[in-house]
């Protein structure tokens, strides 16, 4: 598993190697469903098992990973499994695949093994939108590594395995945002007792969308104490 051409070492990836598999990209930005479609079926329609457990998340009924969505383990597997038709009676739960992973064990013998992967900004191209917009390639970079032992507890009876695999990743994110003009960011570090008492502002001109935000418990200063303001408009200031 470990030789397979895999970036990330994402374990989900293995699936894309059988027949049918392509990378899932109908829903990237909007929701996470799934990396891979299996014979056009839509990503959540697969199962992942370790040693024949089920691993899928049950919300999404995707593989269990985190914010990147990968599914971090291919140090610790020694097999996978894809079975995308012709289902027996052992296999059941999704209309796309069964994607079951085995594990390593220890044997007579101490074996182990470190790895450690780099991957940065240098090495890869811009993103596509940056170049589109004209903006400079943005900084990224990943840190991923694993590393594991395993040997006998009593030769020929007890044996144990152990895997550990971790990832840091500094991922840069295209976003829109919208911008206060300079006459909203002057107004705003004014006391707004003060912007209400202008003659010549007026309140819709001076916020983005010609909305008026509410701030609530600001002290009123005819009595003294916490209450609201209430503009002519009938909207809390």
């Amino acid at each position: 598993i470990t030789e397979v051409p895999n970036p990330g070492n994402d374990l989900t990836y293995i699936a894309q190697t059988a027949p049918g598999g392509v990378m899932n990209t109908d829903t990237i930005g909007v929701f996470y469903a799934g990396n891979v479609s299996i014979l056009g079926m839509p990503g959540t329609s697969n199962i992942f098992t370790i040693n024949g457990i089920n691993n899928n998340n049950q919300f999404a009924n995707v593989n269990n990973s985190g914010v990147t969505g990968m599914m971090l383990g291919t140090n610790e597997v020694e097999e996978a499994t894809i079975v995308s038709n012709g289902y027996t009676g052992q296999f059941g739960g999704a209309a796309g695949s069964s994607i079951n992973y085995l594990t390593k064990s220890g044997d007579n013998a101490f074996h182990g093994n470190l790895l450690y992967y780099w991957n940065g900004s240098v090495l890869n191209a811009n993103d596509w939108f940056s170049n589109a917009q004209g903006n400079p390639k943005p900084f990224d970079i990943a840190h991923q590594w694993a590393g594991s032992l395993g040997g006998p507890l009593k030769k020929e009876k007890l044996f144990f395995f152990f895997d550990a695999e971790g990832m840091r990743v500094v991922l840069p994110n295209q976003q829109q945002v919208e911008l206060p003009s300079a006459k909203f960011e002057a107004l705003t570090m004014a006391s707004p007792l003060e912007v209400l008492q202008r003659p010549d502002v007026a309140i819709d001109s001076i916020f983005l969308d010609h909305q008026v935000p509410t701030v609530w418990g600001w002290p009123d200063p005819k009595v003294g104490t916490p209450g609201i303001i209430q503009h002519e408009l009938g909207v809390a200031l």
